[in-house]
């Protein structure tokens, strides 16, 4: 009761917290239809002195005596932990293949005819967690049937047939997960680490300088810290288990960076989901794109090079934001697989091929 009148004693705050309601205001009307004993016991459950405290205090003792987590985390062996979707995709339960030759068709119209207004399309295939680490699903996930990333594999072969260019880094990462030194994904984690962000950064800029035959700036760093204290989102799925402790972390690898400028900063339209937020917080927007660069995350809010939200994507307004690109970039983790590239290759279809005819 001390510590929810006054505040005293700091509490740690919970990752993945919901918004926490007011104090409701009292009325007559919502007095006598209900709603307000609804609101204020509400209210009061999550003012409850010291909640947060009790909430790691339970995950913790949870996880300790009986290895379990939250509805969010699955725990696997060795202390890899995993979210669901991703080993779904991994066993291929979410199969969309007829959608996905679609979707690829119209890709496929859609950039001839952005390519004709010196627009170019590029799209990226970025691993997935479940991918990294196989062996380490827990029993009870596992499936009888043999793994079959089917959505991987169709985006794949259907960008290759189309003639689309794109680049596959899932393969890539999975290969240097099983052959480097430095991690590029974590156990406690569920995207890439900060150093696979900057690789994956690298090889982006290289594939855009030779696409568009354009003169970009690179990331160079020749001194690199390890350490066993995470950054960013390199433990990003253990902070959601909300714990009182923080679990043991592998040595982790972060690059001290040089940005190297380029003559030219094209104008680029990203729509993704969150793998693409790494290369956001690592400043490639900023340092190498032109200023009005975007993200869109999921095709849905509009971020700015700094990061901030900006707005929501308006379907009115589409033509004239693409228009004003150099290159569109469409990127997409493994579990989001069947529904890339979340609306736009219909969008864009719908308004360059079917207006025009």
């Amino acid at each position: 009761m001390f510590q929810s009148a006054t505040g005293a004693f700091r509490v740690r705050m919970l990752f993945g917290e919901q918004e926490i309601p007011p104090c409701p205001k009292f009325t007559m009307h919502k007095w006598i239809d209900g709603n307000f004993t609804q609101l204020f016991e509400r209210y009061v459950e999550t003012h409850v002195g010291f909640r947060r405290f009790f909430i790691r205090l339970r995950n913790s003792v949870r996880y300790t005596l009986l290895y379990k987590s939250n509805e969010q985390v699955i725990l696997g062996k060795n202390n890899v932990l995993y979210e669901k979707n991703y080993i779904n995709a991994l066993y291929g339960d979410d199969t969309a293949y007829t959608a996905i030759q679609t979707r690829a068709a119209r890709l496929k119209t859609v950039s001839d005819t952005l390519s004709a207004k010196g627009i170019k399309l590029l799209v990226i295939l970025a691993p997935g967690k479940a991918t990294m680490y196989p062996n380490e699903i827990p029993f009870e996930y596992r499936r009888a049937k043999n793994i079959n990333p089917a959505n991987y594999l169709t985006w794949k072969k259907e960008l290759a047939k189309q003639g689309l260019p794109f680049i596959d880094m899932r393969s890539w990462f999975k290969q240097m997960h099983d052959t480097s030194s430095i991690p590029v994904f974590t156990r406690l984690g569920v995207h890439w680490t900060v150093y696979g962000s900057y690789l994956a950064a690298d090889s982006l800029l290289a594939y855009m300088e030779q696409m568009g035959n354009w003169n970009l700036g690179r990331v160079t760093w020749t001194e690199l810290e390890r350490t066993t204290k995470y950054r960013q989102t390199d433990a990003d799925l253990m902070e959601i288990m909300n714990l009182l402790n923080d679990l043991p972390s592998d040595e982790l690898v972060y690059p001290k960076v040089t940005y190297t400028q380029g003559k030219d900063k094209p104008n680029v339209l990203a729509i993704g989901d969150s793998y693409y937020w790494s290369l956001m917080c690592d400043s490639i927007h900023d340092k190498m794109f032109a200023d009005s660069s975007h993200f869109w995350f999921y095709n849905k809010k509009i971020f700015g090079n700094n990061c901030l939200f900006q707005r929501m994507v308006i379907p009115g307004t589409l033509k004239e934001e693409i228009e004003k690109r150099n290159i569109i970039i469409l990127l997409c983790t493994e579990p989001n697989l069947y529904n890339f590239p979340f609306g736009i290759a219909d969008q864009l279809y719908n308004l360059y091929v079917k207006q025009d005819k």
